[in-house]
């Protein structure tokens, strides 16, 4: 399984009109399959906050915690080698200040919604 990062602009635009969407306290969860065959078993995972949720401080830490959570249980869930998969997580006010635990449960709860776990 080969993770990377959605880093252009026009690619969290194309996710947000596109996508599968699951929103829960800690996070908002969004999931593009594609099914073409040069990116079978890729994984493509973006990290967004808002300017509403704070200064750049906050935001910062939102999409740290956000990274560890990813990194923690996308290589956990199942196999990946039928399709590619785009996913973003966008944080929260109470991304920040969420126990872990509870940040994982929600993510875990994203994907299993998603039918990817």
């Amino acid at each position: 399984m080969k993770i990377e990062t959605l880093k252009k602009r026009s690619e969290f635009v194309h996710m947000n009109k596109n996508c599968e969407k699951m929103a829960t306290k800690g996070m908002i969860v969004q999931l593009l399959r594609n099914n073409d065959n040069e990116n079978k078993g890729k994984i493509r995972i973006g990290f967004t906050a808002t300017k509403k949720i704070g200064n750049a401080v906050i935001r910062n830490r939102v999409k740290r915690r956000l990274r560890a959570i990813a990194q923690e249980i996308l290589p956990k869930t199942s196999d990946y080698s039928n399709a590619s998969y785009n996913i973003v997580l966008i944080g929260r006010y109470v991304t920040a200040t969420r126990s872990f635990k509870e940040l994982r449960g929600d993510f875990i709860y994203s994907l299993k919604k998603l039918n990817l776990y």
